[in-house]
């Protein structure tokens, strides 16, 4: 009686053992954060993302645009690996494996090259994000240099603590917002830039050292039908946001959210004839 060989029942790991070689020489060579995305899709034998702590897409290595919008969207068959350097989160790869996916030595050994080379590429940008108040208050203070005694600066800026995306569920817009403005608070990521700055320009302004300041706040609105550029201004909003609140929304509101300003979605808004989008922007004025 012939003898059944049991490792034929497990499925073989995907990956490419070899193709970590492959990385480490793109890395080495400086060849960019799209070249070494590719050559780690290659070692861990799948599509893949490369996503930086502020939730910035850096570089995505897919088959197709359909195979780019799935890993993308973190649905099903995506998986999530926190990329860290010591105690320091640094970003993330989200993984499409062809088959069962990679072992978990290659794993790591993956991920540990990325997030030592996301944490090289991305450190300049970082350390400025800590400067951005006072680069603010000292533009302020140079307006206020440059100006005539009586004179006024103007400053006209948005608040994203108020905005709007009819017909999207609107307590999944506030779990969406409220997750945005807690990950931003506790430093779960890293914004390039303040989404509440409008709030704090007539204090700003004060601090500066100007005189008669008057804000003035009034909101932004856009209806159906929408152009194409203007489609893609609020897609990168709701991506914004969809992005920098994941640590605090669950799998299936992530996928709610994503899908509302999906084109290829069948829950798409932004075609509805009934589409309203609407945020807050605030005029600040200071006399010198």
């Amino acid at each position: 009686m012939p003898i059944e060989d049991a490792t034929q029942k497990m499925p073989a790991k995907t990956g490419d053992p070899d193709g970590v070689a492959a990385l480490s020489e793109a890395i080495e060579q400086g060849a960019g954060l799209p070249a070494v995305a590719r050559a780690a899709g290659v070692a861990l034998g799948g599509s893949v993302a490369l996503i930086d702590r502020s939730s910035a897409v850096l570089a995505v290595a897919a088959s197709s645009a359909a195979e780019e919008a799935k890993l993308l969207s973190g649905g099903a068959g995506v998986e999530t690996l926190e990329l860290r350097v010591a105690d320091a989160r640094v970003g993330e790869l989200r993984l499409r494996a062809r088959g069962p996916g990679p072992g978990e030595g290659l794993r790591r050994m993956v991920s540990t090259l990325l997030a030592l080379e996301l944490e090289r590429a991305r450190a300049p940008e970082w350390a400025s994000d800590e400067a951005a108040g006072e680069f603010v208050t000292a533009v302020l203070e140079r307006h206020k240099h440059v100006t005539r005694t009586g004179g006024r600066v103007i400053s006209k800026e948005f608040d994203g603590g108020a905005v709007i995306f009819h017909p999207v569920d609107p307590a999944l817009t506030l779990k969406v917002l409220t997750g945005a403005a807690r990950a931003l608070a506790d430093g779960s990521v890293s914004s390039r830039f303040d989404n509440f700055v409008g709030r704090k320009m007539h204090g700003m302004f004060l601090q500066a050292g100007f005189t008669a300041v008057s804000t003035r706040s009034y909101a932004i609105q856009k209806l159906s039908p929408l152009s194409v550029a203007t489609k893609r201004y609020i897609r990168s909003n709701a991506e914004w946001y969809g992005r920098t609140a994941r640590p605090y929304l669950s799998d299936e509101n992530q996928s709610r959210w994503a899908n509302a300003f999906d084109s290829n979605s069948d829950a798409c808004v932004l075609d509805r004839p009934d589409f309203y989008f609407s945020m807050i922007e605030t005029v600040t004025t200071g006399t010198v």
